[in-house]
Formats: C-alpha cells, sequence, structure tokens
C-alpha cells in the first residue's frame, strides 16, 4: 500500500463513504494530480472503503461510438467515452456490464448482478431498470470526483422522470446490440436529444444542496461531492416539476 492509497482511503471516508455503501462514480483522474499507482490506486482505494459488501459502480456511456448514424453497440469491445476511470472500471476483471446502447455501466462488488441485470429492458437510457434508477432506490451515493457537478448523468433521469419534454424523441431508433456471447438482437430505444437547442446546466442542482445529503470535502486535493442519490432525485424532481428548463438552457440562434 503507497501513501497516496492511504490518503484517499482516508480522504473517502471523511467525505462520508462507508463500508457497504453502492456508490457511483463520476470523475476527473486528472484533477487529482499525480498518484502513485494511477487509477489502479483510486479504484482500489474505493473498493477497500466500501468493503465487500459494498458495491462500486461507474457510468460506461457511449454516445460518442453509438448513435442513429452508427447503430451498433458492441458489449465487449465498444469503449466508455467518458474518462479513463470509467474505462478502467469497464476493463476490471471483476466487473459486469449493464446492456444498453448509449448509456451502459459497470458494476464491481456485492450488488454487481443486481445494477447490471435488467438495463436492456428500458426503452430510455435512465428508465427504472438502470443502475442510475436502482442505485436512488436502494440508498445509493453518487460521488463526483474533481470534476464538478455538470456530468452528473442522473440528472438525465431525473429529466426522464419528470417527463422534460425536450429530452427524448417521439420515435424511436433501431440499435444493434452484439452481447457477450457474440449473438446480437435489435431492439428499438429512444435516445435523448437535450443537445437539440439546448444546453446543459447540472451544476444548478447545488442550489438545492444541504447537508442532510450532499457532503462535500477533498480527495487528493480535488475538490469532490458525496450525494445521496435518493434525495437529488426527490428534490430535482420536485424543481422541474415548478420549471421544466430548470437543468436546461435554451441556445440563442
Amino acid at each position: 500500500m503507497n501513501s497516496d492509497y492511504l490518503s484517499i482511503c482516508s480522504d473517502l471516508s471523511d467525505l462520508g463513504l462507508k463500508k457497504g455503501d453502492s456508490v457511483l462514480i463520476h470523475s476527473s483522474f486528472k484533477s487529482l494530480g499525480y498518484v502513485h499507482g494511477g487509477i489502479e490506486s483510486l479504484i482500489d482505494a474505493i473498493l477497500a472503503v466500501i468493503g465487500d459488501s459494498g458495491t462500486l459502480i461507474a457510468p460506461t456511456l457511449t454516445y460518442r461510438d453509438v448513435s442513429v448514424d452508427h447503430p451498433v453497440f458492441d458489449y465487449i469491445n465498444t469503449p466508455s467515452c467518458v474518462g479513463a476511470v470509467s474505462e478502467y472500471v469497464r476493463l476490471h476483471p471483476d466487473s459486469k456490464r449493464s446492456i444498453h446502447p448509449t448509456h451502459s455501466c459497470s458494476v464491481i462488488g456485492a450488488k454487481r448482478d443486481y445494477f447490471a441485470a435488467g438495463h436492456e429492458i428500458d426503452r430510455t437510457p435512465i428508465g427504472q431498470n438502470s443502475p442510475f434508477f436502482k442505485l436512488k432506490e436502494h440508498g445509493g451515493k453518487i460521488l463526483m470526483l474533481g470534476c464538478g457537478l455538470g456530468p452528473n448523468t442522473s440528472c438525465h433521469g431525473i429529466e426522464e422522470a419528470a417527463g422534460a419534454s425536450y429530452l427524448l424523441p417521439k420515435t424511436p431508433s433501431a440499435y444493434t446490440i452484439i452481447l457477450p456471447d457474440r449473438t446480437y438482437t435489435i431492439d428499438f430505444y429512444r435516445h435523448h436529444i437535450t443537445q437539440n437547442g439546448f444546453s446543459q446546466h447540472y451544476e444548478r442542482a447545488e442550489s438545492f444542496f444541504d447537508d442532510s445529503f450532499v457532503s462535500v470535502g477533498a480527495v487528493h486535493g480535488a475538490k469532490s461531492f458525496l450525494i445521496g442519490a435518493s434525495e437529488l432525485w426527490k428534490r430535482g424532481i420536485e424543481k422541474l416539476k415548478e420549471d421544466e428548463c430548470f437543468f436546461v438552457e435554451k441556445v440563442k440562434q
């Protein structure tokens, strides 16, 4: 065990991460500066803090490579497009990936099979069978590690749950999914179209944060947030019911 691994363990514990937690991580690894042992030390530290009864979830999104114009998702070979940490988790020998063409997650830990199962049933990216939705149903946490609040994909789930009119097309598109056994299936999904005339502002969630469900601190020098997923969804949906465009802004043409 190196000193960086130990300091990250200590920082995560101080932030409020505990044994048995189910935690979904968004991260900017470069914001941590030099870490002896690299991403392996970071992931090992998280797994050590949550212990054998905990579960680590990383979004392994593929929307840059899988689209209406290129509608093929290869479960084994399509990489994550949201950073080196998520790709490390995807390739980890103990991880299991959920099946979704654009919004899969990879999962390590005690509830791996539960969180990874059933995502393919949803016809939208963050439906009731997605790891994002399951996390909030079971008291999980979201760790925003040195990346601010902007990349919080769970806010897309909040938009889905609130029925935001700008988010999804009316007509689904066909996607080919190459399964782990190398057979394939073709299914229809509705994808997110937030970028179609809107800019995304998930950092606005901070306006309804309080210390009852959010902890803020530094992990290896990087400002980080540990957020209770259930309360985030509850308060986010309430905000969108008041103002559908709370998380977005119309782009001036």
